[in-house]
């Protein structure tokens, strides 16, 4: 056998990103690469729309998405957010030939595209991967469910301070800041708020001194203020 190319053990390819395809040896997740491929989104362009037929599994590679779908009175609901490492359109792998939502980039975005019909082989001949893929659809409907069921009930300011705890691990410091990734509209979204519910709580907040709102920065005035308002202080 020829010796490997050097470099060759450390070789990575975009299903590592994924864990439940983590299972597989690297040939043949390298098999599974050269039946896929990969493309670019620009922020705001659909990756698929709901309704159309389903003919690949996608795993997001870097930026960020949104799953979209449409309401009975008009217009689309987000139903979550895609990070790298997650997976788009893994529902026709089990219920059918078309896409059940809609996928747009909210950023600049690459995205790995692998056929269903490959997907399913692989599944088929390596059990443990759909048990891997049952995991991992269970526990994004968690992730989904503890998101509604946290913002239940919750005031405005109490989402924002919450969220922005979250993203500052929990411990800001006075100075800390929070570069907005989108826009508020979609931040709202995130948040199950109006946009013009958003900013009255970003102003309140502001005028309260808990936080200074900078373009697309929000900055930690009060981190005290802060964590009592994520835990439903006044």
């Amino acid at each position: 056998m020829a010796p490997s190319p050097p470099g060759s053990r450390t070789r990575r390819t975009p299903l590592e990103a994924v864990p439940f395809f983590q299972g597989l040896d690297s040939e043949q997740r390298r098999e599974l690469e050269s039946a896929g491929h990969r493309k670019t989104l620009s922020s705001g362009h659909r990756l698929f729309h709901q309704d159309d037929p389903a003919d690949s599994f996608h795993v997001v590679l870097s930026g960020r998405l949104r799953s979209l779908r449409r309401a009975p009175a008009g217009g689309e609901v987000v139903m979550h957010f895609i990070e790298p490492g997650d997976i788009v359109g893994e529902i026709p792998v089990l219920l059918g030939n078309h896409y059940h939502v809609s996928a747009q980039a909210l950023e600049p975005s690459e995205i790995f595209s692998l056929p269903l019909a490959e997907f399913r082989r692989v599944v088929a001949a390596h059990p443990e991967v759909g048990v891997r893929y049952m995991r991992a659809m269970a526990a994004k409907m968690v992730r989904i469910l503890e998101r509604l069921e946290a913002q239940k009930g919750m005031r405005a300011e109490q989402r924002v301070a919450t969220h922005l705890m979250t993203q500052t691990n929990l411990i800001p410091d006075v100075g800390s800041a929070l570069e907005l990734r989108s826009s508020k509209k979609i931040w709202a979204q995130d948040l199950g708020l109006q946009p013009e519910s958003l900013s009255r709580a970003l102003r309140r907040m502001a005028d309260d001194g808990v936080i200074r709102v900078e373009g697309r920065r929000i900055i930690i005035i009060d981190p005290d203020a802060l964590n009592a308002l994520a835990c439903g202080g006044a």
